[in-house]
């Protein structure tokens, strides 16, 4: 009763809401373009909005192991997107308008980075 599942384009229009999940998404993308939809996410968001990005992260953070490499050499050769770095994202995220509150690992290879729009 809570979620609503909506079917769109990213680049052209968000729905409002308060979640946005965007998993396995920035990375397919040139910075530009990842700036442009955290744009229409951040323009979208009610208020008290959250943006969770699940992806996976590269650097001094997390230990991703060898499938970030993987999707990350997967992400240059095909889509012009890479594997980023915590720092890579809130570099994104700043220019977006938002900014991380939290990072958290999973159990998988993946994080969760959670932002929300700056005041």
């Amino acid at each position: 009763d809570r979620t609503d599942v909506i079917g769109g384009d990213f680049f052209e229009a968000v729905p409002q809401g308060d979640l946005f999940l965007l998993k396995f998404i920035l990375h397919n993308w040139e910075d530009q373009q990842c700036i442009d939809i955290l744009r229409r996410c951040r323009a979208a968001a009610l208020p008290g909005a959250r943006i969770a990005i699940i992806e996976f992260l590269i650097g001094d953070l997390v230990n991703p192991g060898q499938m970030a490499t993987l999707d990350d050499v997967a992400m240059l050769a095909l889509l012009n997107g890479r594997a980023r770095s915590i720092d890579d994202i809130d570099r994104l995220l700043a220019v977006a308008g938002l900014r991380r509150i939290s990072v958290r690992r999973t159990t998988g290879p993946q994080s969760v980075v959670e932002a929300v729009g700056l005041h």
